[in-house]
């Protein structure tokens, strides 16, 4: 289908409204905080941004979490994302509100622009791509500051269409490994993998069919799943080292019951507290498994019903609408899906509900086998097959609406009838999305910012108590409660303090010393010998210390000891009760250590030598392919 430059920057514009107006409960007190996650997430990527704006590094360790942390490794900061990048301008607190209006808007984008692929009118492809980003999925993940995941939406539709695109032109292969390794980048794990999946489960039912060839399809889908590793290595190497020597293995009953998969479809209330009370029963039809943000996604009866139809319409092609005697007119071709095309998406829907409903399908659940395995085991619910689900329910939506407009048209005559009614459908069901959705933003930041000592010289704490909109949680309160923190290692870094018994994801041992504890000598001390040691310089990756020994002895650190840790003058970097540590004597006066780990080094080299390759790669396909054009 042909569209016009000008039409594309119009509905682009449209987007971009769109975007800004559904996010209206960000801009009530920039500079509040988020609840649940966002305590979380807004430490790591003030981290990220400290480390470059403040002390001029590349955010390789964070100080603050556990004891001290890898902090690229870790698979959900944010570092050289286009996030991470917004922080740095904009800083963290209005960063994070920027980020998600742009992914927002970019999740928009390549919604349209997948259902613009299948030959969807503009209407329905607007449609589409409402459906999949205005749903509560993405409001409710950011609501409860998961934003790792969340923001990664937006490129789950970006990747599937480019993959699909490259059986026609091989470049663009290249193009959705670009958009994976992006994902990958952002913290986006899951959805990394989700979307990998269906790209499987596309390119199987394609070559099955006879649609593609074997050897073609094998090597799209190749270079979709390396060029990402290549292109991410800076990140994937040292987060690969650092989760395979503490994998997270999560094995809980979750999944959807049909009662909460018609309620995160159609209930009315899609706020963080919708399911509060309602029971949480084991078993196929009632009960919910988790939070009200493992379970929203509402678009409502109508989308609900023009997605059946999209799915139904291939049984009886012939009779949908048509009237003997009248011609079949351009407008009915515009939603030409090839029947191989279609079985191919409705096996990806199936695929992911079948996953969706997780445990509760017992004995036939598919989902007891995927959580076994890497890197489906690190996955925390399959409600989060709902990201899928969603992708290819909001296209046969879009199906739908387009088959109704070619039966008006065929049965009418009046082609410009059925557009102005699929017109008024679709912002019918904006109206009501905007009305059902949007306030589900209005609980992410509502805490005031906290008053919080500061301590002039860095030091190791148990940490904070939990925090809420009234300030210290009371301990009587239920722990996690919804409206409160999950943790409180935001206000420890305000106050220039690492919380020790930080709650995190990756289960990495803890052996630094709270300054409460008994044990607790300082920041820096000696052991074995006499004498003294002062930090002179103290940065995340950079420490500097003044060493006065009597003797021969340790001088250690009170941070964790990682493989990564390198001593300016070439002493060892040792592992001192868990601790950092290098062997002093007399002669040593200044210590200094920085955090360099191996896998960064070769990652960074990696990356560098397979953009450039890459580059050179696209640049000579698209010659090419021009010139078959």
């Amino acid at each position: 289908m042909i569209q016009s430059r000008h039409q594309t920057q119009w509905i682009l514009a449209a987007f971009a409204v769109v975007a800004v107006v559904f996010c209206w409960p960000l801009y009530d007190h920039v500079d509040y905080w988020g609840i649940q996650d966002w305590d979380a997430f807004m430490t790591r990527n003030s981290v990220s941004w400290a480390s470059v704006i403040k002390y001029g590094q590349f955010p390789l360790w964070n100080p603050y979490s556990l004891g001290g942390v890898p902090h690229l490794a870790h698979p959900e900061t944010n570092v050289l994302s286009l996030p991470f990048f917004i922080d740095l301008v904009c800083g963290v607190i209005v960063g994070v509100r920027v980020s998600i209006v742009l992914h927002l808007f970019i999740g928009l984008a390549g919604m349209y622009a997948l259902a613009r692929y299948f030959r969807l009118s503009a209407t329905a492809s607007a449609l589409s791509a409402s459906l999949f980003m205005l749903n509560s999925m993405y409001f409710l993940f950011l609501a409860t500051g998961t934003s790792s995941i969340g923001l990664a939406i937006a490129f789950m539709p970006w990747a599937m269409v480019f993959f699909i695109r490259a059986f026609d032109r091989f470049s663009y292969a290249l193009l959705s490994g670009g958009v994976l390794t992006l994902m990958w980048l952002q913290g986006g794990t899951y959805n990394f993998f989700l979307i990998l999946l269906m790209m499987a489960v596309y390119a199987l039912v394609m070559v099955v069919s006879g649609e593609q060839g074997l050897k073609k399809m094998a090597l799209v889908l190749s270079t979709v799943v390396v060029s990402p590793l290549f292109l991410g290595a800076v990140r994937f190497f040292p987060s690969l080292e650092f989760t395979m020597q503490y994998p997270r293995k999560i094995v809980i009953y979750s999944g959807f019951s049909v009662e909460s998969l018609l309620y995160g479809l159609l209930g009315r209330d899609q706020t963080i507290a919708a399911i509060v009370g309602k029971s949480d029963v084991q078993g196929l039809w009632r009960g919910f498994t988790h939070a009200m943000d493992e379970v929203g996604m509402y678009i409502g009866i109508v989308p609900c019903l023009l997605g059946l139809a999209g799915i139904c319409w291939r049984f009886a092609p012939q009779r949908m609408g048509h009237t003997p005697g009248l011609p079949v007119t351009p407008q009915s071709t515009l939603s030409a899906l090839g029947r191989r095309q279609w079985v191919a998406l409705l096996c990806c829907l199936t695929l992911s509900l079948w996953l969706g409903f997780g445990n509760r399908c017992e004995p036939v659940s598919l989902w007891s086998l995927f959580n076994s395995v890497p890197p489906f085991s690190f996955m925390r619910t399959s409600e989060r097959f709902r990201f899928t689900t969603m992708l290819f329910i909001a296209l046969f939506a879009g199906i739908g609406l387009q088959k109704g407009m070619d039966c008006l048209t065929i049965r009418l005559s009046r082609p410009r009838l059925a557009q102005w009614v699929a017109i008024v459908v679709v912002f019918g069901i904006l109206g009501d999305l905007f009305v059902v959705n949007s306030p589900a933003l209005k609980d992410a930041f509502s805490i005031p910012p906290l008053p919080t000592p500061h301590n002039e010289s860095f030091i190791q704490i148990g940490g904070f108590p939990e925090y809420d909109r009234e300030g210290i949680a009371q301990q009587q309160e239920d722990r996690y409660h919804l409206y409160r923190t999950y943790g409180a290692m935001y206000p420890a870094y305000l106050s220039n303090a690492g919380s020790v018994y930080a709650l995190e994801s990756v289960p990495a041992p803890t052996k630094a010393i709270v300054f409460t504890a008994s044990e607790y000598r300082g920041e820096v001390f000696l052991e074995g010998v006499e004498g003294t040691v002062r930090y002179t310089l103290w940065t995340p990756n950079r420490l500097k210390i003044s060493v006065d020994a009597q003797g021969d002895g340790y001088m250690v650190i009170n941070q964790n000891y990682y493989d990564g840790w390198k001593e300016k003058n070439g002493l060892k970097v040792e592992d001192r009760n868990g601790l950092l540590a290098v062997k002093v004597s007399q002669q040593v006066t200044t210590v200094e250590l920085y955090y360099l780990p191996i896998s960064f080094v070769v990652g960074v080299l990696v990356s560098l030598v397979s953009l450039a390759v890459a580059g050179w790669w696209w640049r000579r396909l698209r010659k090419r392919e021009q010139g078959d054009e």
